[in-house]
């Protein structure tokens, strides 16, 4: 996949509303060698009001837009704008088709997990998309930064397969052990709200579970892990990797508790500060790719996307 150079854009839930930064971080790119197809027009929704206001577009342009990136032999590479809201309206209409025939990676996180887990339900595990940085998160970061001008290139070299493995950080193992399975997840919120759905995978192997979320005040975490539990969700998981949940130092220490409080009993390793979610350096996970996990080692490895 060293390859794949050719980037387009795609914005199937919430629209910008600041374009800053925007233009220097398609700059950035175009520095490391890759070619943007982004029309800045179609992501802002200026127009918008009543349901289409929080959305990009209508329900119908949106899903135009993400089945024409995938066919279009022009593009080699499919990075979402942003989350929000609104992939989840639009993976009931998909045709999965059309897309299966024409894979290549597509690249998001927060909403942007539904599809993921669309695409993993519906084609397989062998449509390898990627739980990673987006466009307006990127658009955040300073590009005269050094940090962040490595973090980027790392990343991109995780999608592009030049890499397969997550730099050296301070994970913390709430709970040892080793496990291997397939690597999914992504947004608590958005896989709890598709508990009960089709369009969340059931893998022959148990899973590697990633999660992370934001602003989510702990009561609601709480509502999402027994939902998960009492769904039989957790029984098919053999890992769990925590990212980041954007708590305060208080509330960090109670999460710590509320987790082996309701997952202790499942007997699996547990991770615990994954470099993924909604911070500045949101490092890409392969989604769907077979990965193991070695608590004494501290290392996720996982099997090159080629």
């Amino acid at each position: 996949m060293n390859s794949l150079k050719r980037v387009s854009i795609v914005s199937p839930a919430s629209p910008i509303q600041d374009t800053s930064g925007i233009e220097e971080t398609i700059l950035e790119l175009t520095r490391l060698g890759y070619e943007i197809q982004f029309d800045l027009g179609t992501s802002q929704n200026a127009e918008g009001d009543g349901l289409t206001k929080y959305l990009t577009n209508t329900l119908e342009l949106r899903i135009e837009e993400v089945e024409k990136a995938f066919i279009d032999q022009e593009s080699d590479l499919i990075l979402c704008l942003r989350g929000g809201y609104g992939s989840g309206t639009i993976i009931d209409q998909l045709n999965f088709d059309k897309i299966a025939n024409n894979w290549k990676p597509l690249i998001g996180f927060s909403d942007i997990t539904a599809l993921h887990s669309a695409l993993q339900a519906k084609i397989g595990p062998h449509f390898t998309t990627f739980h990673g940085p987006m466009l307006a998160p990127l658009a955040k970061l300073s590009w005269t930064s050094l940090s962040n001008q490595k973090y980027l290139s790392h990343a991109f070299d995780i999608i592009t397969g030049k890499t397969s493995s997550l730099p050296n950080h301070s994970v913390e193992i709430l709970v040892e052990g080793q496990a291997h399975g397939r690597l999914f997840g992504g947004n608590l919120a958005v896989l709890s709200s598709l508990v009960g759905t089709s369009f969340i995978p059931r893998y022959q192997e148990k899973m590697l579970l990633f999660l992370e979320d934001i602003s989510e005040p702990l009561y609601r975490i709480d509502r999402y892990l027994v939902q998960l539990t009492l769904s039989g969700f957790f029984d098919r998981v053999s890992g769990l990797l925590l990212g980041d949940f954007s708590l305060n130092t208080l509330d960090q220490e109670s999460f710590r508790e509320l987790i082996l409080d309701r997952l202790a009993h499942l007997d699996i390793p547990i991770w615990l500060n994954l470099p993924i979610g909604h911070i500045e350096h949101n490092y890409p996970l392969p989604v769907g790719v077979f990965a193991q996990i070695d608590s004494t080692n501290r290392t996720l490895k996982w099997k090159s996307v080629c």
